[in-house]
């Protein structure tokens, strides 16, 4: 049984997308990072939902420990479960474990990365999506 407590609304997510799309439009830059590092593997992109920052994530309620961000500021969103970030590209959902794989940010074999707009754009589409389905009772 899932922990409602682990997994972010649909709600909150959809002003999750909103919020991030509104930094994008604001000229929010483009950071990536892809560690090697044994024993701390992680990843993480400015433009997608796996962003820890407090300007992404500004709300405690949207944090596993709420009261660690009001008092330290630790960022921890909480996990996206059923839900997915607009950059990932669904044709390589099931090619590894973790969103590493399936991002469009870390997943281009040529190495380029998607414009601003085309990621403005993606958010777009999942925006209409989600609130399309609220509207329809499936959210």
């Amino acid at each position: 049984m899932l922990s409602k407590d682990l997994y972010l609304s649909r709600e909150r997510y959809l002003v999750a997308l909103k919020r991030m799309r509104a930094l994008l439009v604001r000229g929010l830059r483009l950071r990536y990072e892809d560690s090697n590092e044994i024993g701390n593997k992680y990843n993480y992109c400015t433009w997608g939902l796996c962003s820890e920052s407090k300007e992404a994530w500004p709300d405690a309620e949207d944090h596993l420990w709420p009261d660690e961000f009001v008092l330290w500021g630790r960022g921890a969103p909480k996990y996206l479960h059923g839900l997915r970030c607009p950059l990932q590209d669904m044709k390589r959902h099931n090619e590894g474990n973790g969103c590493f794989w399936s991002c469009m940010i870390f997943s281009t074999g040529s190495g380029e990365k998607p414009s601003k707009e085309t990621v403005i754009q993606l958010y777009d589409r999942l925006i209409e999506q989600v609130e399309a389905s609220q509207r329809n009772g499936e959210g």
